[in-house]
């Protein structure tokens, strides 16, 4: 089993609420994110969705499935995913599911015995804040 790090969103400026790249999986079981708002007063809640869906990516009108080596591709920013069934992973004995954002600062989500392939990050904003958001992200 090897390591892999990533920056999943970089110095991105939001108002309210933000959903980031999907993160695959796959061969991994272990997933540790570091989420980061830089400024502002940013109050709300930051939590994992999770789908076990194939990936497509195009337009609505011309999706395409993707191979499982595709997976960098559809994490880029010119790509669009389309993963449709999602759902919120509830915290279980061993990990937290989610992180309450009381403020700029550090937020660590840790997920041990990923069960699922596609994991991301939603942000659901309580009050809107003009802040600065980092999501770094290690597989394992």
């Amino acid at each position: 089993m090897y390591a892999s790090s990533t920056k999943l969103v970089d110095g991105y400026a939001i108002t309210a609420g933000y959903t980031s790249a999907w993160i695959n999986m796959a061969d991994f079981d272990h997933l540790s994110l570091t989420i980061v708002f830089t400024g502002g007063t940013p109050i709300g809640t930051a939590s994992l969705q999770v789908s076990n869906a194939k990936m497509y990516t195009g337009s609505a009108n011309g999706l395409s499935e993707q191979p499982d080596w595709a997976a960098s591709q559809c994490n880029s920013q010119s790509n669009t995913v389309v993963i449709n069934d999602t759902a919120n992973l509830p915290n279980d004995a061993f990990s937290a599911s989610t992180a309450s954002i009381t403020g700029a600062g550090a937020y660590v989500i840790e997920k041990f015995f990923a069960p699922c392939r596609w994991y991301r990050v939603v942000y659901t904003a309580g009050t809107n804040s003009n802040t600065t958001l980092d999501i770094f992200a290690t597989r394992s």
